[in-house]
């Protein structure tokens, strides 16, 4: 028998309801250190649930390293809603330093919104 402060089965707080979306990328197979990378960022609503772009969320791209340093609010303005199943496209730009080392790295892009799930997409871009 369960008493007053005994577990009841139910979980709490309860887990929150996440949009599930997925991101993905389409860059270059290679750019230039010290120019602009230019590639889309894609997303689409996996869910059952509308994902109203209002107010637009931040976004954060980084190239060759695991630390964002700045993060940008997403134009989206223009899309407003997705539907479940719609997919939206973004062009996006990053300045590549010239710092970074020549070769592979990663370029990883992702939403800052807490009511989605699993909002990062990476691919690898060659750096010249």
């Amino acid at each position: 028998m369960r008493g007053p402060l005994s577990p009841s089965g139910f979980a709490w707080p309860p887990a929150p309801a996440l949009i599930a979306i997925t991101v993905s990328i389409s860059a270059p197979a290679s750019v230039r250190r010290g120019s602009t990378l230019r590639y889309t960022a894609a997303v689409r609503n996996d869910s059952q649930t509308p994902y109203r772009l209002d107010p637009c969320p931040d976004f954060v791209a980084y190239l060759g390293g695991k630390q964002a340093t700045e993060t940008y609010q997403l134009n989206c303005a223009p899309v407003g809603l997705l539907d479940p199943g719609e997919t939206a496209t973004f062009d996006m730009r990053f300045d590549v330093s010239r710092a970074l080392s020549p070769g592979p790295a990663p370029l990883s892009w992702g939403l800052i919104d807490g009511r989605l799930a699993a909002p990062l997409a990476t691919t690898t871009v060659i750096l010249t």
